[in-house]
């Protein structure tokens, strides 16, 4: 993991910038850009054409993935690509990138988003809900709570939470004219992500 150590910001078209500037220090360095996904690079050996690294950038957080932690030209290569973009590295095997918790050990890669999951909170109702009849749809106001808590299930389900996947799509088919049972099951699937937050994708 490392990180920018200089400020990326500060006009108008600084991202864009940065993107450019970021991408010829790499790609002149013998990382290739993926046609799929724009920040995502990888580095191939020319001699072996086996790639030795794949490097993943989010504004100014990089995280590097190595086949090897014994590539000396690659080192070198790195050491200098330091300098030019001004790197800070971080060789904790406990850290956070874009947002979700990253723990290497022994045995695997465990990757979770315990900090977002814990941070959902219950769509809220009116006072009077608790008189109205379950299959009643929720006023305006709990509509926008209903499409808030959603939006964040959501976006644990498309990063980590696969598990979630299947009630959460079927919330999600509710959008459209939410009840009060709707938002009911809703706070129960929330509560369900706050209990099991450190779950996620274990790879070995």
């Amino acid at each position: 993991m490392v990180w920018a150590n200089t400020s990326v910001y500060g006009t108008r078209d600084a991202g864009r910038a940065w993107y450019e500037y970021l991408k010829k220090s790499l790609t002149g360095r013998g990382f290739t850009e993926s046609i799929l996904e724009r920040g995502l690079y990888y580095y191939v050996d020319p001699s072996s054409k086996q790639t030795l690294a794949v490097l993943h950038t989010h504004v100014d957080d990089f995280l590097i993935a190595r086949r090897s932690s014994r590539l000396p030209a690659f080192d070198r290569m790195f050491e200098d690509l330091k300098v030019v973009i001004f790197l800070k590295r971080c060789d904790s095997s406990d850290f956070v990138h874009c947002g979700k918790q990253i723990k290497v050990t022994d045995k695997g890669i465990s990757i979770c988003q315990s900090r977002s999951a814990e941070r959902i909170g219950d769509m809220d109702f009116q006072k009077t809900s608790s008189r109205r009849l379950s299959e009643s749809p929720l006023v305006v106001d709990e509509q926008r709570n209903y499409y808030e808590t959603l939006g964040k299930l959501m976006w644990l389900t498309t990063q980590t939470r696969i598990d979630l996947s299947v009630d959460i799509s079927l919330a999600a088919q509710k959008r459209a004219q939410p009840l009060i049972l709707d938002g009911r099951k809703l706070n129960r699937l929330a509560a369900r992500a706050r209990s099991t937050a450190t779950q996620g994708i274990f790879i070995n």
